[in-house]
């Protein structure tokens, strides 16, 4: 039986007294309909995790008014103060992401001056260094996610250039001056020469403890990877690498999302430290706006001649890597019956070899959306261009981060040498296409 907990106004001596005992209970709120409840926090301004359907939400209570409340928009406040002034009972003014995802700061960003990592961890730094409660909380979250001991009085400042000119996004100092944690801010920005191993390079001469990336949800598991690698071929010892945490040469890794901390900050401020939430609210908006639809502006440098070659690249990498091997003539290729097809987000060329019929694509939607972070795709079909059976049983052991669906075919990641001139990039290429070739031919069916 559910707790219809929004048709009481609870004094705060009933909530203290109640509010353990509606762990793990189910309540029901009239818009978002049933929820399980996670977790009580007793304190001045007690809260309750509630996990919906669709989302978990985070209810504070608030003493003036006895109610569980979070931070909503005016419009929100206002529509709602009519109904319950209507029906004559309490409610619950519920937090959605939604309403702040046009916050001021998300709509003025490209005003600022800096990249969106930039702004993001500036308005960070600034609302934990407001509170010493949000500041010990943010502490003990790395704590968390490093496996670590850190104090709860660490104190954080933004790009601190170290003597390799190497600039984390924020730096943690203790009370005696030792810098003993990194924190890199990343959207879907790439690494730098430095990410990690500068910072870790960095962290060993000081002897700190921890390095700490942040990222949206959605690429977690492609910059945890590719950190890894990076890690790998600079010959560190890489240790207990499980779950986003690993030990690099003695030094604690981890990876976070911005929602782990912004709902961590939620929950504190709730109670703790209430004047932060409209602060806290401007940085998730940001966030939320950052992750699925930022329009990046435009630097000075980016207008320069050096950005069409750049970006010419990528179309010479597919043309070297289908001329090459329409070059190879024990392949028996032909590129009959195809032509290059240039299109507003890509480009793409095919050719037949032997038993296949093989399209390389570099194509910015699929780059965009994809965990695998390459611009580079092959697809590869029978001479009928379909993809029969021991084609699909062979994509059906790959996981999904390691494909994507294009026109209704399955297509698989090609990931470019860096570094390295085009004829090497091409050669690499073509490796990676003929290992996928061998296995689909080694397929029983």
């Amino acid at each position: 039986m559910g707790y219809n907990i929004i048709m009481n106004v609870y004094e705060i001596e009933e909530l203290h007294r109640h509010g353990n005992s509606l762990i793990g209970k189910m309540i029901t709120h009239p818009r978002f309909g049933n929820g399980k409840v996670l977790e009580y926090c007793e304190s001045a301004n007690p809260t309750i995790t509630v996990q919906f359907e669709d989302k978990t939400r985070l209810l504070a209570f608030n003493y003036q008014t006895r109610e569980l409340l979070n931070l909503i928009t005016h419009e929100e406040k206002k529509r709602k103060e009519q109904l319950v002034h209507k029906a004559g009972i309490a409610y619950l003014k519920i937090w959605e992401d939604k309403d702040m995802a046009e916050s001021l700061l998300a709509h003025l960003y490209t005003r600022i001056k800096g990249s969106q990592e930039d702004v993001a961890t500036i308005a960070l730094q600034y609302i934990i260094s407001s509170s010493s409660e949000l500041n010990a909380a943010f502490n003990k979250l790395l704590s968390d996610s490093l496996k670590i001991q850190l104090e709860s009085d660490i104190s954080y400042t933004c790009q601190s250039v170290g003597e390799n000119s190497e600039r984390p996004d924020m730096s943690g100092v203790d009370k005696d001056g030792n810098e003993v944690v990194l924190c890199e801010m990343k959207f879907y920005a790439g690494l730098t020469s430095n990410q990690p191993n500068g910072y870790l390079d960095r962290l060993k001469s000081k002897k700190g403890k921890g390095l700490v990336f942040v990222c949206p949800e959605a690429r977690r598991i492609s910059l945890w990877n590719k950190v890894i690698t990076l890690c790998e071929k600079n010959n560190r010892v890489i240790n207990n690498n499980s779950n986003y945490y690993a030990v690099v040469d003695d030094i604690a890794l981890a990876l976070i999302t911005w929602n782990e901390i912004i709902e961590m900050l939620r929950r504190v401020a709730s109670s703790s430290s209430v004047e932060s939430l409209p602060d806290i609210a401007q940085l998730a908006g940001f966030c939320n706006k950052m992750d699925r639809e930022a329009f990046i502006p435009f630097t000075t440098e980016e207008l320069g001649p050096e950005t069409p070659r750049r970006e010419n690249r990528y179309y010479h990498v597919v043309d070297a890597v289908i001329d090459k091997l329409n070059s190879m003539k024990e392949l028996n290729p032909s590129t009959k019956g195809v032509r290059a097809t240039p299109y507003w987000m890509g480009y793409s060329r095919a050719i037949r070899i032997k038993e296949h019929y093989i399209v390389l694509i570099y194509d910015r939607t699929i780059w965009a959306r994809s965990s695998a972070e390459t611009p580079f795709w092959l697809s590869i079909r029978d001479t009928e261009w379909n993809q029969p059976e021991r084609y699909n049983k062979f994509f059906d052991s790959i996981p999904s981060s390691g494909k994507e669906t294009s026109d209704g075919k399955i297509i698989l990641p090609i990931f470019p040498l860096t570094d390295s001139p085009l004829e090497d990039i091409a050669d690499n290429i073509i490796e990676q296409l003929f290992h996928y070739l061998e296995q689909i031919d080694s397929t029983d069916y």
